[in-house]
């Protein structure tokens, strides 16, 4: 049931971009430093942008995800450290 409504949500998910995107195939100029420019359809720069802030996004949480993996990995070792030391229980 869960995979169902999963697919009609990423179903409804892609019409909407899809129709999104339909709606901004307009040209638009990009100027950029020293008198370059280019001219791309508005959905192209949409997505650029967008890809550029997932990429920033996840860069930015990298240092976190490397301090979890790390604490992690010295719990872990702790905890083995901990067992392998304890006496056995008696029966």
């Amino acid at each position: 049931m869960f995979k169902i409504i999963a697919w009609v949500i990423s179903a409804l998910i892609f019409i909407l971009l899809l129709v999104f995107s339909l709606n901004n195939l307009d040209q638009t100029t990009l100027n950029f430093f020293g008198g370059m420019s280019i001219t791309v359809p508005m959905i192209v720069l949409v997505l650029i942008v967008f890809a550029a802030g997932c990429v920033f996004g996840m860069l930015a949480m990298l240092p976190f995800a490397w301090r979890r993996r790390k604490q992690i990995k010295n719990a872990t070792k702790a905890m083995a450290k901990t067992t392998d030391t304890a006496p056995a229980s008696q029966a």
